[in-house]
Order: C-alpha cells, then sequence, then structure tokens
C-alpha cells in the first residue's frame, strides 16, 4: 500500500532539486517553452503518437489518462505546464493536476497551493486543451493523511478552505456550495490501516511465463478467498480503540464510524476510488504499479459507496504517463474536460494495469456505473479490445453483491481465447435489495505477463421498479 510522504531535499536526487529549485524560482509569466527543462527535454524527444481510436457504435469512444499528479506547485517538480506537455506527449489523452492545499486546509507540513499558483494551474490547464486531442484537468487533493487521508476535489474554482480533515463540512456545506466541483476521488485507500487491523499485502509478485491459465485461475480463486476473510475480520474492528490516525478516512469520524451515514453524505459527489496508484514519489518509472488496492474497493462498494475504480500514478517527479503502464479509462462522448468529467459522473469508468486495453461492461443495453430499475434477468455485455496485443486470452469474472452482506464473489467465470472480444453473462440481482455487479478482467498476454483490468459496477434497485 503506497502512502506517499512530503519530499524533502534528502529525497530528491540532485537533478531533479536543481530542477525543482529552478521551477519554483522561475516567474508565472514565462511560456512553456521556456519551462520545459533538461529532463523534460530528454523525454520529450521520446514521445508516442496517440494510438488510433475505433469509436463505439453509439460515437462514444474510450479514452485514457491519469486522475492524480503533482508538480513544483506543491510538493512535485517543474511546473503544470510541462507536465501536461509530458503527459500528451506520453499517449494519455487526459490528465488531472492535483496539487495538495493541506496549508489552506489548517496542515503545518509546509506544502501547500497559493491562490496565485492555483490559478496559474488553471491557466496552464485552459492552455493546453484541445479538444478532440488532450483533455488538461486539474483540481487539488484534501486533507492529510493523518487526519482523514487524501481526496482529490476537481474542477473547484477557489481554494478550499474546509478545515484539515472536516470531511462533513465539506460534503454538506463547502461542495454544496460550489456547483462548479466535477466530482471527488478516494485517493490511496486502505481501509485495514484505517480500522485498526493487521496491514494488506499488496505485494503484486511477478508471474512467470510458464503459469498456466489454470494455475492463474487458482491464483485467483486464492485471492478471493483472502478478500472475502479481510471483509470478515473488518465488521469485528475494535470499536473501543482509539487513535488520531484511526476510523477517520474520508469522514468515517465525522460520522459517528457509521459507513450508511458517511456514504448518503459522500455519494452526491464521489465517483472514483484509486485501485491502483503510484509509487509517485519514486524517482524512475517502473513496470507496473506496486499499489494494487482491489480489497479497498470491494470494501467501500460492499459498504455502500457507488464509485468506480481508478489507476492513477500519483506523480511527485517528471514521468507523468510514464511512471507506470496502469491508466483510469472512461467511455465519453467527446475528449474535453467536460466531455471527461460527465463520464465520470455517469461512472462509466474502468481502471486497468494495461495502457490501452479497453474494458467496456454494458447492463440491459445501459452502461456501466448506472443505477437500473429492478428486472428479474439482467443481461451483462463485455467488451474487451487491445489493440497492440491482439492474441492475448482473458479470464473473465463477474462479481456481485449486495451492500452490507458479505464481500463480493464471482458469480460468472471464463477463460476467453484471443480473438473473442464479447462476451454475454446473464445476472439474476436481489429482488429485496439493491445489489450490483462488475467485472474483473485478467489479461494472459504473450509474454506470460498478466494484466488485471476492472469495470464500474452497475446497480439494481428493487426500488425503482
Amino acid at each position: 500500500m503506497f502512502r506517499k510522504l512530503p519530499l524533502t531535499a534528502s529525497m530528491i536526487p540532485m537533478f531533479a532539486l536543481s530542477l525543482w529549485m529552478t521551477s519554483c524560482q522561475r516567474p508565472l509569466e514565462q511560456s512553456p517553452s521556456q519551462r520545459l527543462g533538461a529532463l523534460g527535454q530528454a523525454q520529450n524527444s521520446q514521445l508516442r503518437a496517440h494510438a488510433a481510436r475505433t469509436p463505439r457504435a453509439d460515437g462514444m469512444q474510450v479514452y485514457f489518462g491519469n486522475l492524480h499528479t503533482h508538480t513544483s506547485y506543491s510538493d512535485g517538480i517543474l511546473t503544470p505546464r510541462e507536465a501536461y506537455r509530458m503527459s500528451a506527449g506520453n499517449g494519455l489523452d487526459f490528465q488531472a493536476i492535483t496539487e495538495h492545499n493541506h496549508a489552506a486546509a489548517g496542515g503545518t507540513d509546509g506544502i501547500w497551493l497559493t491562490p496565485e499558483r492555483y490559478e496559474d494551474l488553471k491557466a496552464a490547464a485552459k492552455e493546453f486543451n484541445q479538444p478532440g486531442k488532450f483533455a488538461a484537468l486539474y483540481g487539488q487533493e484534501f486533507s492529510t493523511i493523518s487526519s482523514g487521508n487524501h481526496m482529490n476535489v476537481f474542477n473547484a474554482a477557489t481554494i478550499i478552505d474546509v478545515p484539515n480533515g472536516d470531511y462533513k463540512q465539506l460534503y454538506e456545506k463547502w461542495l454544496p456550495a460550489h456547483p462548479e466541483v466535477a466530482f471527488i476521488q478516494f485517493n490511496h485507500p486502505n481501509y485495514r490501516s484505517d480500522l485498526g487491523l493487521a496491514p494488506q499485502d499488496t505485494h503484486n509478485p511477478t508471474r512467470s511465463a510458464a503459469q498456466s491459465a489454470a494455475e492463474r485461475a487458482a491464483e485467483i480463486a486464492e485471492e478471493q478467498h483472502h478478500l472475502a476473510e479481510m471483509q470478515a475480520e473488518a465488521k469485528l474492528f475494535p470499536q473501543s480503540r482509539s487513535s488520531s490516525n484511526l476510523f477517520n478516512d474520508y469522514g468515517y469520524d465525522d460520522y459517528n464510524r457509521n459507513f450508511a451515514a458517511m456514504a448518503q453524505a459522500a455519494n452526491p459527489y464521489v465517483r472514483t476510488l484509486e485501485i491502483l496508484n503510484g509509487p509517485g514519489t519514486s524517482p524512475k518509472p517502473i513496470g507496473k504499479a506496486d499499489a494494487k488496492n482491489e480489497a479497498d474497493y470491494f470494501f467501500y462498494l460492499n459498504e455502500g459507496f457507488k464509485i468506480a475504480p481508478s489507476a492513477d500514478q500519483d506523480n511527485h517527479y517528471a514521468h507523468w504517463g510514464s511512471l507506470h503502464t496502469g491508466r483510469t479509462g472512461v467511455v465519453a462522448r467527446a475528449l474535453t474536460p467536460e466531455g471527461v468529467y460527465e463520464a465520470i459522473r455517469a461512472r462509466r469508468v474502468f481502471a486497468t494495469e494495461d495502457q490501452n486495453l479497453e474494458l467496456v461492461m454494458t447492463a440491459n443495453g445501459r452502461y456501466m456505473g448506472e443505477v437500473l430499475p429492478y428486472t428479474p434477468e439482467v443481461n451483462l455485455e463485455i467488451s474487451l479490445r487491445d489493440p497492440d496485443e491482439p492474441t492475448a486470452s482473458y479470464i473473465v469474472q463477474v462479481f456481485a453483491d449486495e451492500p452490507g452482506k458479505e464481500v463480493a464473489k464471482p458469480i460468472f467465470q471464463q477463460q476467453v481465447p484471443a480473438g473473442r472480444n464479447q462476451l454475454k453473462v446473464s445476472w439474476k440481482p436481489s429482488a429485496s435489495s439493491e445489489s450490483y455487479a462488475f467485472v474483473k478482467v485478467s489479461q494472459l498476454n504473450t509474454d506470460g505477463q498478466f494484466d488485471d483490468a476492472w469495470t464500474a459496477p452497475v446497480w439494481v434497485s428493487p426500488s425503482r421498479r
């Protein structure tokens, strides 16, 4: 589980420190070309063009991006303009720069975003937006780890002035007063740590080329058993234990440790939770994200939060779009900030460890993320596409659950051979309470490695018959 710490000079390699100090000293009026340092120029020379995209039958299109990054405007290096340029060149369709606002929220760690810097961040996003080519998004990372973990707030007009960790005020007063906010995201979750349970093992061992599909299927079964055990353990967390660092993620303490009340307050605004994050303080790109928060996704869905998974990089160095191959995917009508925001608000979202694996689920013809009226049977259609790995095969699982019951379990699993990219599954939701279903895919690549991907759920509510 990656929990980021504030960067200090001793943690930053000398070449990065030099760039960071230089970028902080540059006046805001400098042009984007003047701000591109030596490191950015070296990386920019190797940037790849955007891959050709095939629109869906309804005109929607899949886009890939990153919803969590930093620059020298808080605790990263270089500037927003350099970050947008690098991410676009690295093939991302959209990127959000989400600087910390700790000082404004009452923090004392020296990480802060001034009004002047925030206005320049918004100006940079406007400069780099190119409809149909690149969507430059912006936001703020609210709160501190010890005061309730971090949350990204997107498209706010002003710096959030809510006291540090006061999520109740954020949900019930500040957000209703700021309708321009597109959505919020729960960052780098770790429910086991917050509930005082034993640390979860997020290590994802490298799988060898010799591992068969049957072995991977057995591994998946073991993973699901482990998830069920952790979920059961979470129901028994020690309520009497007291610590300022416990029982407060995303406002849990503000709602008397009642997830149902917290979900009711947060659900109008929250849309995504990071199933993959960082390691953003790694100065060099890595092959794969090391923070695989699948258990947290399952947990918060089970507690009633209507969320989609995201796969972000949390960049603090100059590797925007190249830290790893994880991507947040959206199904959008247009590649513009509003087009991306609308897709995320509707939860037409998936997370993938592969840089261009498209995974889309529909239910009775409606996209993932929707809340549907009850029908005795729901026809799920799953589509897969990876343009640079056409011979890959897949293990496809459909999970279903009712909030408050056991952790979601697979109701369907099948190996899909290479060349097949469509699958239909029938699901019978609960007739008495709200239920949901989502898809997890393990892509079996030709090099013997595996990439996982997850969709947002579709919910079925008997109250909406």
